[in-house]
Parts: C-alpha cells; structure tokens; sequence
C-alpha cells in the first residue's frame, strides 16, 4: 500500500510569554526550514496555532498567544504540510494514501546533503524540502538521456556543467533560476524541467553565497569568503594561488572555491582544515576533464569523472598538501593554466554525516563498515578499466534503502552514471539493465553480485563516497 511522508521537525531552546506572540529561540538552534502557515505544537501552545511570520534566524511569530506565563528552554513541533513524498507509489499522490509522520533532529542547521525526487512540469518550478540552502546543486533526468546538469552559488544561478561532458561552464536562462533557503528554482528548460518527466536533484550545503570576487589576495576581499553563513575575512594560509570565491561548511567539511590558473606549479587553499578525501577541479572558462583526487589514488595519480578510464598517473594531477592545501602539480590546462577559471569541490569525511574509501571486489561481496546508514553512494573502479566501469550513483530517494535493518536491492534499476548521459537503468557500455544486487546496513553497503562497475570478482579495487 502506498505511504504518504510528512517531515515534522523539533526545535528546542525556546522561549515565549503569554504577553506575546513571538518565539525566540537560543543557542545553535535556528529557524532554517520553517515557513507561514506550519502547524505548531507543544507546551502552551493554543490548538490549531500556526506560523504567521519567520522574523529572523531565532524568531518567529505565531497566530496565538501562548498560555502558562513565560516559558523558556521548551521544545516545539513543527509540521510541514509541503514536504511530502511516498513510499511504494507513484509521484502523483491520493489523498486518500495513508499518512506517515517523519520526524527529523532538533537542529538541521548543519546538515550537508539531501536529495528531493520530482515530476516536470514544463513551468517555472520551486523545489524545496532540503532542510538548508543548497551551494551545489546536481539535477539528472531520471527518465531521458539528457546530460547531468551542476550548478553552484559562486559560478551562480542558469551557469551549468556536466559530469558527463568536458564542456566549459555555460548560462542557460531557464534552467536553475536561483538558489533559495530551502532549495532552488527551476525554469523551463528541456534538460531541468520536461513535462512529466522524472527527475533526482541532489543538494550540498557549503557555507552560503559569496557576493564579491577576491581582488586583495591572501586576505579576501568582503564578502568574497563565506564561512558557515557569514562573511570571513581572515586571512587565508599562504599559497601560491588565492581563491576568487570560496564558500565553506566546516561542520559538515565541505567547500567550493574559484580560482585563477597561474600558469606553474602551485597550491590552492580550501578552507576545510582537515586533508579532503575527495577533491573535483573542472576548468569553467573552457573545456577540459573533470579531475578527481580520492583518498584511495595512488600519489600522483587521479581519476576523471567524465570518464570510465582507471586512474592516470601523467601530468595533471591534484594532490592534498598538508591540511589546508590542494596541490596542482603543473600548469596543465584541466587544472592551473594561466589566466584561466577553475571550480574546485572538497570534502572530508565526517562521523555519521559522510565517508570516503576504497573496497576490493570478491565473489559475494565485501561488506564497506560506515557509522552510518548512507542514502546516496558513488562508487568507481580505478585500479582496472572496461566499457562498464563508470561511476555508478544509487541513493534512497529513486531506490528503496529502507530506514532500518538489513535491506537487500536484487539487480536495482535505479543506477545512475555521472559519466553517462544515459536514462537512470541503462548500464554503462550497453542498454541492459546492469546485474548489481546492492545490500544497505545500518553501517554500510556490499555490492554482491559480479560486475565490472561495482564488484568484479578478479580483485579489481573501487573508490567510494557516501553520505547520510
């Protein structure tokens, strides 16, 4: 039977009075997500109150009056009647289907990833439900062979990539429209936003939107370095290239930088404070192949996520230098030529939040150990290369994952490639439907069944990220 979804959400910290109709909220809580009109419950709040306005980060204002005179460190519930999906049906939903309630953690402000699951609609569209403001954003047709479409807030709104493609970055008026605290627009291009066609749109959240290019160096220009939400100006470590842009979640070790090539061998700062496990660099201003550094490379060595090749030890590599550097080994035009803009994505492995690795194929599988339950995964062979071995994407907004448990997807469908432009099913090198039997955990995933993209049983050795 189909299920609706409603996320719920509890804020904690708050404070409010009888004499007034205004929440305040303390400590890291933060009104991130809520909206006019949500329900509201808890203590001393009358029945059927709602939201009237979201006033600030910490305020909101209700539709009543509270009772029981001033109350502080309370905990509140909010509904959110916008936020539905489904479980076991389709994505045109009968009111009729019944309800279940998601309940969410007390504080979202620090979430790195989500993923929201849509029909086109040919018309300008709000895609929202992920909980903060995305800074990278990735939309693939689920249902056509269009091209993966990347955007994020320092290139800015309709300026695209693909991961499948080495084309240079480039503006399309309709397609995302603009960022949002919830999410994003979509307009009505064709490889955004079909009528009735399928789509995934991933979302990463980094440290908020840069509004002024760096023209001072090692410490940025205002409003060029955006740290969790608000604009840094200290100084950068030093380095032979500083970044035009560069946003940052430290919490969740995520970061976006832009930079200028300078011709020669050099460093790049990324903010995170930790050595990435994963770095991407893709030239913007032109064509070039998308370089990937993972902890699992062998030094000097880099993978391309435009393409199923093993990983290449030539001249183009990136390389983490010390905690707070990616080293850019020479002045290649994929990744430092002089006078030339490049986007560099980072993240670092976090403790229930992400995980970066690598595992062995083996007959029936070997289990990768997370400390977390992952909803998106992204797995490649670089030690060996064939027709099929490209970057296989599952996640558990297309698949069933489950929330618990042991739950074992036989020969899923719902493969995705970031360097294929192929409808979701259709596995690298052919039109078939890949032989892949994916197992969730609790604390990880096993690929049992042999196939070159994510288990063969000669012994081929694979990258991965997950995230929760």
């Amino acid at each position: 039977m189909p299920l609706k979804l409603q996320v719920r959400k509890t804020l904690g910290d708050a404070a409010y009075a009888n004499a007034s109709r205004v929440v305040t909220f303390s400590g890291s809580t933060v009104t991130t997500g809520l909206a006019p009109a949500m329900p509201v419950t808890g203590t001393g709040i009358p029945a059927a109150t709602t939201i009237t306005t979201v006033d600030s980060s910490t305020t909101i204002t209700l539709s009543a009056n509270p009772t029981g005179g001033t109350l502080t460190g309370q905990s509140l519930i909010f509904e959110d009647p916008t936020r539905i999906t489904h479980l076991g049906g389709s994505d045109v939903l009968d009111n009729t289907d019944t309800m279940l309630t998601l309940a969410t953690g007390a504080d979202i402000g620090h979430k790195l990833f989500n993923a929201r699951r849509t029909i086109g609609t040919a018309a300008i569209k709000s895609i929202t439900g992920f909980g903060f403001a995305p800074d990278f954003v990735w939309i693939k047709s689920r249902s056509s062979g269009d091209y993966h479409q990347l955007f994020d807030t320092l290139r800015g709104a309709t300026w695209r990539m693909y991961t499948n493609a080495d084309s240079a970055s480039n503006s399309v008026a309709a397609t995302l429209t603009s960022f949002n605290t919830d999410g994003f627009h979509k307009g009505n291009q064709s490889n955004v936003n079909t009528n009735n066609a399928e789509y995934i749109n991933y979302g990463w959240k980094a440290g908020g939107t840069p509004t002024a290019d760096n023209a001072a160096g090692q410490t940025p220009t205002s409003g060029s370095k955006m740290i969790d939400g608000s604009i840094s100006v200290a100084a950068y470590v030093a380095a032979g290239i500083y970044p035009k842009k560069q946003t940052v979640n430290t919490v969740g070790k995520f970061s976006i930088s832009e930079y200028t090539g300078s011709g020669s061998q050099g460093t790049v700062p990324h903010g995170l404070g930790v050595a990435p496990d994963l770095a991407i660099v893709k030239c913007t201003s032109g064509s070039g192949k998308w370089v990937v550094h993972h902890n699992g490379n062998a030094e000097g060595s880099v993978n391309y996520l435009d393409t199923n090749s093993a990983q290449d030890g030539t001249g183009d590599h990136i390389k983490t230098s010390g905690s707070d550097l990616i080293h850019l080994n020479n002045g290649h035009a994929r990744i430092n030529a002089g006078s030339t803009t490049y986007i560099m994505y980072c993240w670092a492995a976090v403790s229930e939040v992400s995980a970066f690795g690598t595992y062995t194929g083996a007959s029936g599988g070997n289990k990768v150990t997370l400390d977390f339950r992952p909803r998106w995964i992204m797995t490649k062979s670089f030690s060996n290369s064939s027709g099929y071995t490209s970057w296989a994407i599952y996640d558990a907004f297309r698949s069933n994952f489950g929330t618990s448990g042991t739950v074992t997807l036989t020969t899923p469908t719902e493969v995705i490639y970031a360097d294929q432009e192929k409808i979701e099913g259709q596995r690298a090198g052919a039109t078939s439907a890949p032989s892949a039997s994916l197992t969730i955990y609790d604390d990880g995933f096993k690929f049992t069944e042999p196939n070159d993209e994510t288990n063969s049983h000669a012994g081929w050795t694979y990258m991965y990220a997950a995230f929760a």
